[in-house]
């Protein structure tokens, strides 16, 4: 593979990714992720996700290993603090569910947090890197997953307004998320292992340089602000940047495989599915962002 192949996202004569009709991401047919990955389709896979931030693989039948092998082009899979329904700590290959604590759907499911505007793991101080995801069990309909690119949103804010984040620091807290959702609050040991952190307001991504928002549910204040003043313009900035010109829906088909980048993207599940009586079951995997260190 030539440079230029690789910074077209080509192997050989065909071209790999097309863009999706939205404002990013591509997609494919051209690969069978069960099968054995070059190191030039990996590299030609890393150019076409920083290209379009989103990528979709069409048609997989994948095995967990397969996935995991998948996203570890991009880092190392990521451990995790939170459990699951079932009370254990999710593995760095593991299932998201609409289940309550009896493993039954439900509209209150023992973890709704995916159903808010967020980017993966910002409450630490080296959030994800990209999430992965690929549906094991669907609803008859809905049930997608919403990207909102957050550097297309910075470029589209009035300069007035990017003069007045310009510096500023946001404290992001799992705490404040799980208070501010009706959740249960984090236990005693997650508390120590994730205490709140500040993050850039901006931040430019650490491979494009592009800057990019960082916002979402477990933005809790602008640091050096009044709380409640902070509060109110997170939450202006979160509705300005998730307007139609910077959002891609993922309507999910059998057989797909999405993965994206967290240091670009917001994300979030949409309740637009009968979550009370149908399943939605998800394989999801993150992975750890070494391209920037606390």
């Amino acid at each position: 593979m030539t440079e230029q192949q690789a910074a077209d996202g080509m192997i050989g004569e065909g071209r790999l990714f097309s863009a999706l009709d939205a404002p990013f991401g591509g997609e494919t047919s051209a690969i069978d992720l069960s099968q054995p990955m070059s190191a030039d389709l990996g590299a030609a896979i890393r150019v076409a996700f920083l290209k379009y931030g989103a990528l979709v693989f069409r048609n997989q039948e994948v095995a967990d290993e397969h996935l995991a092998a998948l996203c570890a082009i991009f880092g190392p899979l990521e451990e995790h603090l939170i459990e699951n329904s079932d009370g254990k700590v999710m593995s760095p290959v593991h299932t998201i569910t609409n289940f309550d604590a009896d493993g039954k759907p439900s509209a209150r499911p023992y973890i709704n947090t995916n159903y808010f505007w967020h980017s993966d793991k910002s409450y630490l101080a080296t959030p994800s890197l990209a999430t992965m995801l690929h549906p094991v069990e669907l609803p008859a309909s809905g049930g997608d997953t919403e990207l909102a690119h957050m550097g297309l949103a910075y470029s589209a804010l009035p300069e007035i307004i990017k003069q007045r984040i310009e510096g500023r620091h946001v404290v992001h807290s799992l705490e404040f998320m799980r208070e501010s959702l009706d959740n249960p609050p984090p236990s005693e040991a997650q508390k120590r292992a994730a205490p709140p952190v500040t993050h850039p307001i901006v931040r430019p991504h650490a491979e494009t340089g592009q800057p990019c928002l960082y916002i979402g549910m477990y933005a809790s204040h602008i640091a050096d602000l009044p709380v409640e003043e902070g509060r109110w313009r997170l939450a202006r900035l979160q509705e300005q940047s998730t307007q139609p010109p910077f959002v891609y829906t993922h309507v999910w088909r059998p057989g797909d495989v999405m993965i994206w980048d967290n240091r670009c993207l917001m994300h979030r599940g949409v309740a637009n599915y009968g979550m009370a009586h149908e399943r939605r079951v998800m394989k999801r995997v993150c992975v750890q962002d070494v391209t920037r260190q606390p």
